[in-house]
C-alpha cells in the first residue's frame, strides 16, 4: 500500500463568528423607549391640564403656552418613534444578514461532511473500515489507522454539535426577527396616530389664537403689565443684592451657597412635578401670543391650589406685592436668590429661616380665566440663571 497517501483530511465547518456573535441593539431601543415613556408622561400631564383650561368659558394665551408645549412634546414623541423604527429596521436588516450566513455556513458544513465522508473512504482503497485497519503493514501502522478512525468520529461528533447549535441560533434569530417587524408595524400605526394628535393641537391652537386675536388690545395691555412688574422684580432683586454686599456674606452664607451649587440639577420643582409642567422656557423665546420675550426665569402651569414649595434651605428677604403677579416672595440661599411670583396665601414671613421643600404659599388662580401659573426664577448674585437645568430632569423645555 503507499503509506504516502495517508494523511489527515483537513475539513472544517467555516462558521462566520463575527457575524454569529453580533450583539443585538437592545440598548439603544431600550433607551428610546424610555425617552418616548418620559414623552408620554409628560404629554399627558399637558393634556390634563389643557383640559382643566377648556372648562373655563374665557380663553386664555395660557390655553396656547399649553398647546403650544403639547406640539413641542408630541414633534419631540415623533422624533422618538422615528428614530426606534430606523434602529428595528437597522436590527432587522443585521439579522437578515446574519440569517443568510448561518444558513450559507450550514450549507457549507454538509459539503463539507461529504468530502470528509469521501476522503474517508479512499484512505481505505475502498476496503471495509475493519479490513483496511488490519491489512495494515506493521503495528506501527495499525495505531496511526486506529487514532484516524477515532478522530474521525470525534470530528464528525462535533461537526454535528455545531450543527444543532448553529440550527437552533438560526431559529431564534428568525424568531427575533419577526417580533422585530411586528414592533416595527406598531410603531408604525402608532406615529400615524401620533401624527393625527399633532396636527389636532396645531388646529386647536390656530383657532384659539384666531379667537384671542379679537381680544388682542386686552391682552397686549396686560402683557405689558406683565412686563412692567417684572422689571420691579429685578429692581428689587438688585436692591437686595446692593444691601447684601454692604455687609458681604457670613460663614454660613458661603456655605450656603456652595450648597446651592452643589445641587445643580437636582433641586427639587418648586411646584408638584406630577401636577406641573413648564409652559414658557428661559432666555429668548416666544410668548404664548406669538412675540419674541426674554423670560428670566421659567411659567410653571399646575393645577389651582397647588403648593408652592422652597427649593432649598434658605431666608425670605423679601415678599412684595405686584398687581398681575399677586405676591413675589424672595427667598436668598447664600449668593444665590430664589423668586417665586404669582403666590397667595403666603405662609412664610420676611426675615424667615426655611427649609427645603417647606411651603411658601399657593399659585394664585386667575381670576378670568382660572389659570394657575408660578413665575419661577433663580439669582446668582446680579445674574438670571435658566431655572431648568438647575431643578431635577422632568423635562421642562
Amino acid at each position: 500500500m503507499r503509506t504516502n497517501r495517508f494523511r489527515w483530511p483537513v475539513c472544517f465547518i467555516s462558521l462566520s463568528f463575527g457575524v454569529l456573535f453580533a450583539q443585538d441593539a437592545p440598548k439603544e431601543i431600550r433607551k428610546l423607549e424610555l425617552v418616548e415613556q418620559q414623552l408620554e408622561s409628560e404629554v399627558q400631564k399637558t393634556e390634563r391640564l389643557l383640559n382643566a383650561t377648556k372648562q373655563n368659558k374665557r380663553k386664555s394665551f395660557n390655553e396656547i403656552a399649553l398647546l403650544n408645549k403639547q406640539i413641542r412634546l408630541r414633534s419631540r414623541l415623533l422624533g422618538s418613534i422615528n428614530r426606534q423604527i430606523e434602529t428595528l429596521e437597522g436590527e432587522i436588516a443585521q439579522i437578515e444578514t446574519l440569517v443568510g450566513s448561518i444558513e450559507a455556513d450550514i450549507e457549507r458544513y454538509a459539503a463539507s461532511h461529504d468530502v470528509a465522508v469521501r476522503r474517508a473512504y479512499v484512505y481505505s482503497y475502498d476496503l471495509g473500515p475493519l479490513l483496511w485497519i488490519f491489512c495494515a503493514s506493521g503495528f506501527e501502522e495499525l495505531f496511526n489507522r486506529l487514532l484516524y478512525y477515532k478522530e474521525i468520529a470525534k470530528f464528525r461528533n462535533n461537526q454535528i454539535h455545531v450543527v444543532s447549535r448553529t440550527k437552533k441560533l438560526l431559529l431564534q434569530k428568525k424568531d427575533r426577527k419577526q417580533r422585530m417587524k411586528a414592533e416595527k408595524e406598531a410603531l408604525l400605526n402608532k406615529r400615524i396616530d401620533e401624527k393625527k394628535k399633532l396636527d389636532a393641537a396645531k388646529d386647536d391652537k390656530d383657532k384659539l389664537y384666531r379667537d384671542l386675536k379679537r381680544s388682542e388690545k386686552e391682552y397686549t395691555l396686560q402683557v405689558e403689565n406683565y412686563r412692567k412688574e417684572l422689571r420691579q422684580i429685578r429692581e428689587n432683586i438688585k436692591k437686595l443684592i446692593a444691601e447684601s454686599r454692604k455687609t458681604g456674606l457670613t460663614d454660613a452664607e458661603n456655605k450656603l451657597s456652595a450648597g446651592f451649587a452643589g445641587n445643580k440639577g437636582k433641586l427639587p420643582w418648586p411646584v408638584a412635578m406630577g401636577e406641573s409642567v413648564v409652559s414658557e422656557g428661559f432666555g429668548k423665546t416666544l410668548n404664548a401670543a406669538g412675540n419674541e420675550v426674554i423670560n428670566d426665569g421659567i411659567y410653571f402651569t399646575t393645577k389651582p391650589g397647588q403648593k408652592v414649595r422652597s427649593v432649598f434651605a434658605g431666608k425670605v428677604t423679601m415678599i412684595s406685592k405686584v398687581p398681575a403677579y399677586g405676591n413675589v416672595v424672595i427667598v436668598q440661599h447664600g449668593k444665590y436668590r430664589t423668586v417665586y411670583a404669582n403666590v397667595e396665601n403666603v405662609k412664610v414671613q420676611k426675615d424667615q429661616e426655611i427649609e427645603i421643600l417647606q411651603e411658601i404659599g399657593t399659585v394664585k388662580n386667575d381670576p378670568f380665566t382660572g389659570d394657575a401659573r408660578l413665575y419661577f426664577q433663580i439669582y446668582r448674585d446680579f445674574n438670571p440663571v435658566n431655572p431648568s437645568v438647575w431643578v431635577q430632569n422632568g423635562m421642562p423645555n
